[in-house]
């Protein structure tokens, strides 16, 4: 007990690093100097900002009557209505671009605790952990997708997931199971999808190797407390999961894409093989292709961890790791989307594997690889450090013939002395050189920088610590450089939040009472900080879909601008006939009174949906789609008090299951350790 409190102690203080980490590497954000662009302004800010908005109001998110003329909240995988993270964050505070860069960084931290976790699973030195865990939060996957905030999330949990399956492998226990399903289902909730597929069948393909192994060697007795902990965990989690679950089985019906993605949807944005410059020149990979997103272009991990990567190959000590080497090329190959049949036969062969899109988000499989096979090649290099001078110069000439075949494309020098004529410390000038260098350029911008950092490596002489200095500051000078590309936009945060908090709080009945605003065209609306109908607290049609988790019904309208038309000449509750008085509202439930003097039909716009019951004076009344993506009941004669409420029972049942496993779960685990 006392060397376990000992362990705990010491790693404590490279956990206090790491969480400090963040911080200094993306000083950006944690400053608020700039703020976060792309998809985290147009998609997950707003619909963080009113799932907060709701939660803060005392409403569990459902619904938002605001977004796309009402949205499910809780059926959009990405919203994060079901990440506990996020559902902490609004029970303190309103989402803000502030808010969610501190959920970012928080998430890089977890990434750094995750993956240190991971390598002193191996019983590594604390100093390389540390150096592979920085390497692994700078990482080129985590700078192209701080944008994409559940990839982020989804890189923070899966070293998770890997170190306390390790662990179930290694010592099956019941604690073992229930961390493992702990950390899998915030894996599911918080992240992307085809990260939780993708580690899945990792999982499956190693439980049933090791099954297999241990049945030939000892029998059944060997392999049943394994398969006892998976079952255990799979069935945690699954029941911590089961409301996300179900909420995003039930929205299928209407989704765009609830048929799963074609072949060429699947293999679009794959890693291209020119962004392989990205390894040891990782700026110069975001103007090295033009077939993929730039967010898919960034494969680095570190001069550092690259070095001891090949010099495991250079001392022919790769063998013994052969199996995290085809694993890790395997990654590599499906990242890369059709220039390999990998990705293809995945697609057609396994289940839910054609659900998903962005090949090159599996590059964090290949990264993850890479750090844990530098981490043998280090262990290898203290075995046989007479290997190191081989090693160097082998990396030193990879630096120098891409230097050289930079400097031999004949505009390149050219360009590079325009740029240095003009040279001025601006914003304008950085992102001039942001938008027209070539990669060629930034190769050879860069590769002074890795000729200083690889001599330095070769004066450390393998030294533990000055390893970890030289790759921590080579990963902050290479995350300075790539930022602008695709994290951080030109202006500041605060700018961010005063454009969020110009609208109204709360859910105002006065701006509910307004005609519905057409903003399905309006192109103006879409500004630097985000698309202002989605703060404005005002019902609307709008076309500038951000989301795809989109009902298909609603994109059909968008095709008919005479409804539409007809629509914002309303309020969104009308009737043909007679009068309408909104007399209650609030985000899923909305109160009307109605006098008629004959039978009439009452129009509700928003979104039509299997949750909603219409009351008629207390009485269930059915309802019918209209306006193809909006609802209508049938009224009679007569003064009538109708109310609208979103009610998914079955979701609500499930979500208390939920909370109760996931709150025992905690309980159970916190119990442990202060008895341990």
């Amino acid at each position: 007990m006392r060397l376990h409190k000992q362990n705990a102690d010491s790693n404590y203080l490279w956990y206090g690093l790491l969480a400090v980490v963040p911080l200094l590497m993306y000083w950006p954000l944690s400053t608020g100097l700039f703020s976060l662009k792309n998809d985290a302004v147009i998609y997950f800010l707003p619909y963080r900002f009113h799932v907060s908005e709701s939660i803060q109001h005392g409403y569990f998110p459902f619904w938002s009557p605001y977004l796309f003329t009402g949205v499910p909240l809780h059926a959009d995988i990405q919203s994060g209505v079901w990440n506990p993270v996020v559902f902490l964050f609004s029970l303190f505070s309103r989402y803000s671009m502030r808010l969610l860069q501190w959920e970012t960084l928080f998430y890089i931290c977890l990434a750094g605790w995750g993956f240190f976790k991971l390598c002193r699973s191996f019983s590594w030195e604390r100093p390389l952990c540390f150096l592979l865990a920085v390497a692994y939060q700078c990482s080129g996957f985590f700078i192209d997708s701080c944008t994409f905030i559940p990839w982020i999330a989804s890189a923070a949990y899966v070293p998770f997931v890997l170190v306390y399956f390790k662990r179930l492998l290694e010592h099956p226990s019941f604690r073992h199971a229930v961390l493992l399903a702990f950390v899998t289902s915030l894996l599911f909730l918080a992240g992307y999808l085809s990260f939780f597929i993708i580690t899945f069948y990792l999982l499956l393909f190693i439980t049933i190797h090791q099954s297999f192994l241990r049945y030939r060697k000892s029998g059944y007795a060997a392999v049943a407390p394994l398969l006892k902990g998976i079952t255990i965990s799979a069935v945690i989690s699954l029941l911590i999961c089961l409301p996300a679950i179900v909420s995003y089985l039930e929205f299928l019906p209407y989704y765009a894409r609830g048929k799963g993605a074609s072949l060429q949807q699947a293999l679009s944005n794959p890693f291209h093989l020119k962004n392989t410059f990205s390894w040891l020149f990782p700026s110069a990979s975001y103007r090295s292709s033009l077939v993929n997103d730039i967010s898919a272009r960034n494969a680095y991990f570190g001069l550092v961890p690259l070095f001891f990567m090949i010099f495991l190959f250079v001392c022919g000590a790769w063998k013994r790791h052969s199996w995290l080497l085809l694993i890790t090329l395997l990654f590599f190959l499906f990242s890369l989307g059709a220039a390999t049949p990998v990705r293809t036969f995945f697609y057609h062969v396994l289940p839910l594997m054609n659900s998903f899109r962005h090949p090159a988000t599996a590059r964090l499989f290949t990264i993850i690889g890479g750090l844990l096979l530098s981490g043998f090649g280090y262990q290898a290099f203290q075995v046989a450090p007479r290997y190191f001078n081989r090693n160097w110069y082998i990396v030193l000439v990879l630096l120098m013939a891409t230097t050289i075949y930079a400097a031999c494309q004949g505009y390149s020098l050219s360009q590079l002395v325009h740029y240095a004529k003009s040279f001025k410390l601006s914003i304008p000038y950085l992102k001039q050189l942001i938008d027209t260098a070539s990669m060629e350029v930034w190769i050879l911008i860069l590769a002074p920088v890795q000729f200083i950092f690889l001599l330095a490596l070769w004066f450390s002489k393998g030294r533990l610590n000055r390893l970890v200095l030289i790759g921590s500051l080579n990963m902050a000078v290479m995350a300075f450089f790539c930022m602008p590309f695709t994290t951080v936009s030109t202006y500041r945060t605060a700018l961010q939040d005063q454009f969020i908090r110009s609208g109204p709080t709360g859910f105002p009945i006065k701006e509910a009472q307004a005609n519905v605003e057409n903003n399905s065209l309006d192109e103006d609306l879409v500004t630097p900080f985000g698309y202002r109908p989605f703060y404005s607290k005002k019902i609307s049609v709008q076309g500038y879909f951000v989301s795809p988790t989109t009902n298909s019904q609603y994109g059909s309208l968008l095709h008919h601008t005479e409804e539409i038309s007809a629509i914002s000449s309303h309020p969104f509750y009308y009737a043909d006939l007679d009068s309408v008085k909104l007399t209650g509202f609030e985000p899923q439930r909305f109160t009307l009174h109605t006098d008629g003097r004959f039978p009439d039909t009452l129009h509700l716009t928003q979104q039509f949906n299997h949750n909603w019951e219409a009351l008629l004076d207390g009485r269930k009344q059915k309802i019918e789609l209209d306006h193809r993506a909006f609802m209508k009941i049938v009224l009679p004669s007569g003064n009538h008090t109708v109310e609208f409420r979103y009610r998914p029972l079955k979701i609500i049942i499930l979500g208390i299951i939920s909370f109760l496993v996931f709150i025992a779960c905690i309980i159970y685990l916190a119990h442990y350790r202060q008895k341990k």
